[in-house]
């Protein structure tokens, strides 16, 4: 007579979302502290290169609960970063090169704005022809926690800023608010 096993099988717990109640897991990573090259000059062609410290932030959902590619604008700069669970089940995110955005001017004469690695032309006199000065920095990124969010305090958040932004703009619009009908002027 063999014996049977007993054991049974737990079924894995289903996660539901329910309607107003959707989570999402936000990762934050900081960059470490690192130099990039910023042209001080205001003459075209004739940079003035200084190094600068700094470090960026990145989070991996924004506020309203989107995915993020890249860290937050340093020094006119930012970097696309990629993340992922590594096999041990730690965060690892890797950081590409300095990154900012142009404004070309298209054959028809539209502007559109493009992506592109941060560079400077060089037409000193010591510069060979066509060069370039180009900053392509990176950063060790490091893990600093995670926390789980949801759509409430996604938007409890958006509003507690909200009064911040607005006494912000009364501010710097000197407390004046002004349309067809009305014309209000702050205390």
């Amino acid at each position: 007579m063999s014996k049977q096993s007993t054991q049974r099988t737990k079924k894995p717990e289903t996660k539901r979302i329910y309607k107003g109640n959707q989570t999402f897991m936000h990762d934050l990573f900081k960059a470490s502290v690192g130099t990039f090259l910023k042209n001080v000059s205001w003459k075209y062609g004739e940079p003035d290169i200084r190094k600068v410290e700094h470090c960026h932030w990145f989070h991996t959902f924004n506020s309203q609960g989107r995915p993020q590619k890249y860290t937050n604008v340093v020094g006119g700069h930012y970097h696309k970063i990629d993340w992922k669970v590594d096999e041990k089940g730690e965060m690892v995110a890797t950081c590409g090169p300095a990154l900012h955005k142009i404004v070309k001017k298209s054959r028809n004469g539209s502007k559109r704005k493009i992506e592109q690695h941060v560079q400077w032309d060089d037409f000193r006199e010591n510069a060979s022809d066509d060069e370039k000065i180009r900053d392509r920095h990176t950063h060790v990124m490091e893990y600093i926690l995670s926390e789980e969010m949801d759509a409430d305090s996604v938007r409890k958040l958006r509003n507690s800023h909200a009064g911040e932004i607005i006494a912000a703009n009364e501010a710097r619009q000197g407390g004046t608010f002004e349309n067809d009908e009305v014309k209000m002027t702050g205390a």
